[in-house]
């Protein structure tokens, strides 16, 4: 089974929801469009393309076999291959709970459960401590949170089983990756993430991650 791919871009402010209409023109089912003003180093901030806080970002979800097709499309459509103009990219999940009743579940297989996981969970404003909380009696050691705002056009997230509210919250956090699952199962369980409205969690792999530290440490 293959699971969805997460597409994320980082937009000069106002160019958000023209992605999301040109992304579900190339056949996505919807997406959230968050102003970037995050709590992120500065360092991070710049290699994200985020150190000008007017800067949007745009989530979405597609089939892996669309990635190939929704790059080329967007790049099209929004001129990502000009500079200045934007970055595009995507990752490959290794579990999505929220995903409008269609969830991909975190497989404890071997490659999985040696490495790191990035746990991104989007929730409306004032629930972001509540997902760290969560994140810290299943056993994580630490989490940023992200404060975005929609773009206020008022489209609903089909994809993202919300909608996108004036705010949102991305709360990031790197775990083991034997502590993916139940880190994620307390999120989900905690805040209802499966309900209607609710959020998004999703995973991803990390190739290679330094600094981290347990809490006795």
């Amino acid at each position: 089974m293959q699971y969805p791919v997460v597409l994320l871009g980082i937009l000069k402010d106002g160019q958000g929801s023209k992605m999301l209409t040109a992304s579900k023109e190339g056949g996505s089912t919807g997406g959230i469009v968050i102003r970037a003003q995050g709590t992120l180093s500065n360092k991070i901030m710049n290699m994200l393309g985020l150190h000008d806080r007017k800067k949007e970002m745009f989530f979405t979800l597609i089939p892996k076999d669309m990635e190939d097709k929704m790059h080329h499309y967007l790049d099209e459509r929004m001129n990502m291959s000009k500079k200045g103009h934007g970055v595009l990219f995507s990752l490959d999940t290794s579990s999505v709970i929220g995903n409008h009743g269609q969830d991909y579940e975190y497989e404890e297989s071997e490659s999985n459960m040696t490495g790191h996981q990035l746990i991104v969970t989007i929730v409306d404003r004032e629930f972001g401590d509540d997902v760290v909380q969560a994140s810290r009696e299943a056993g994580a050691h630490g989490a940023t949170i992200l404060h975005g705002r929609g773009t206020g056009t008022g489209e609903f997230s089909k994809l993202f089983n919300a909608h996108i509210e004036p705010e949102k919250e991305v709360v990031v956090m790197v775990v083991d990756g034997d502590k993916c699952k139940q880190i994620s199962d307390k999120i989900v369980e905690e805040l209802d993430i499966r309900a209607q409205g609710k959020g998004l969690l999703f995973s991803v792999n990390v190739s290679q991650a330094t600094g981290l530290f347990e809490a006795d440490e």
